[in-house]
């Protein structure tokens, strides 16, 4: 899992950068509750188990503990809800998610996350192939 998370860090390293650089100008936190980016979309008001990373990925970390059942089997349930008027596409199937704007539950594996792109993003993906350090990779 740990290997997992750093070659994520990695595909995602200039899309991170540059969502840096723009908190930075714009004084736009880095990671927003739901209702900052759609808050014409009341149904986030109350919503704090997701959140975007930048204004292109939607995250629905897991924050529940699995039943003995899913935990035996490596697995847990996450609960998400989508922003209406966008297209959203799941970051590991690349899958459009046609379930908008209703609550949603997938029972995903360790190794996957509720990780979601706005369709219409330029998300640059490093293809590093297994590299472990940043320099080499570029």
């Amino acid at each position: 899992m740990i290997r997992d998370s750093i070659n994520r860090r990695y595909d995602l390293i200039h899309y991170i950068y540059s969502t840096f650089e723009q908190t930075t100008k714009t004084g736009q936190p880095l990671v927003r509750a739901m209702w900052a980016s759609y808050p014409d979309q009341t149904q986030f008001y109350d919503v704090t188990t997701q959140f975007m990373f930048g204004s292109s990925i939607l995250v629905a970390p897991k924050v529940t503990r699995p039943d003995q059942v899913l935990a035996s089997l490596h697995m847990q349930e996450v609960s998400y809800l989508l922003p209406e008027n966008e297209v959203w596409y799941n970051y590991y199937s690349k899958q459009k998610n046609s379930k908008v704007g209703e609550w949603q539950t997938d029972v995903l594996s360790d190794l996957e996350q509720a990780v979601f792109v706005k369709a219409g993003s330029i998300l640059p993906i490093l293809l590093h192939d297994e590299c472990m350090a940043l320099m080499p990779c570029i």
